[in-house]
């Protein structure tokens, strides 16, 4: 309740064009080894969801007062698990939420987004390469399957 009193007040409420449906793209060009926490497929699922409509968002490019408008004016947000969820305080209710994670990955968007009122589910993939991992909770890369996407969005 804090951020939205001190934050929301700075969003462009429905002024202009806004992004609906947001894709967090995690993704990281300028770096040399494979991210412990990633999708395989990733470039199959943005297809996907750019033939649905969908905005491909890096989060780290926006700064703090475009990521609460992004996240305010949203109605839908898909995404890898992680720390760009954290946006969802400032979603408004019944927002619909996707997250693509491995049962490894806990709660927390979830509760987040319960707490927020908006409308989650999760897809959870088995990771692949677990074993291999530097860091063990950075829970791999998973796999995800276009067609439970689909079903997901579909809801």
């Amino acid at each position: 309740d804090w951020l939205k009193d001190n934050f929301l007040k700075k969003v462009e409420k429905e002024k202009g064009k806004v992004t609906k449906k947001i894709y967090i793209d995690r993704g990281e060009d300028k770096l040399n080894k494979f991210p412990e926490r990633s999708i395989i497929n990733e470039n199959e699922v943005k297809k996907y969801l750019l033939k649905n409509d969908f905005a491909t968002i890096k989060l780290h490019e926006k700064n703090f007062v475009d990521q609460i408008n992004l996240f305010y004016n949203a109605e839908i947000i898909v995404g890898l698990h992680g720390g760009g969820f954290a946006n969802l305080a400032f979603c408004r209710p019944k927002t619909k939420v996707i997250e693509l994670k491995s049962p490894e990955s806990g709660p927390p968007i979830e509760n987040l987004a319960k707490k927020n009122d908006l409308n989650y589910k999760s897809i959870e993939i088995k990771a692949k390469n677990t074993e291999e991992l530097n860091f063990v909770h950075q829970h791999g890369a998973i796999e995800v399957p276009i067609k439970k996407l689909a079903e997901a969005l579909e809801k």
